[in-house]
């Protein structure tokens, strides 16, 4: 029986869930709303990048540059097509709008290999299109806040 390496396969995401939440007046973050919202069944793309700020730090007669790392920036764009599930006829934009700051948990691979990802980020841009088929999708960014350290873990 024909067979390939499952390593071919990669690694699908399993999960991505985003919740709003309320801020404490001590700074506390807490998990808002009805609970987390699963919207992996309507993911038609997904962008997570951890980028690296730097600052070029060496005397003037130094022939090789120097960059010293100041901090990460944190940055996700989500593309989803636009569910129609009755009731509230846009919950994606209704939950984007409804907060500030989002815990982001996304998830890929399975097993012994399955890594989570868990990040608090700040509401950015959001953008709806339209095909020429009229198949509605929604991208919406989001932005790094500063949590604190414990705020950008893998499980």
């Amino acid at each position: 029986m024909p067979s390939i390496p499952l390593w071919v396969l990669g690694k699908n995401f399993t999960s991505l869930t985003i919740r709003q939440q309320m801020v404490g007046a001590d700074g506390t973050l807490t998990d808002g709303g009805a609970g987390a919202t699963n919207i992996l069944a309507f993911k038609d793309g997904f962008t997570f990048t951890n980028a690296t700020v730097r600052e070029q730090i060496s005397p003037d007669n130094a022939m090789i540059v120097h960059n010293v790392i100041l901090e990460d920036e944190l940055s996700a764009s989500v593309n989803l097509l636009l569910p129609n599930v009755g009731g509230d006829p846009h919950p994606v934009l209704t939950l984007f709008q409804s907060s500030d700051i989002y815990k982001l948990v996304f998830g890929f691979g399975s097993g012994g290999s399955a890594k989570t990802h868990t990040v608090y980020m700040g509401r950015g841009d959001m953008t709806i299109t339209s095909t020429g088929k009229g198949a509605a999708r929604i991208e919406f960014t989001l932005t790094s806040i500063d949590a604190g350290n414990d705020t950008w873990g893998i499980a």
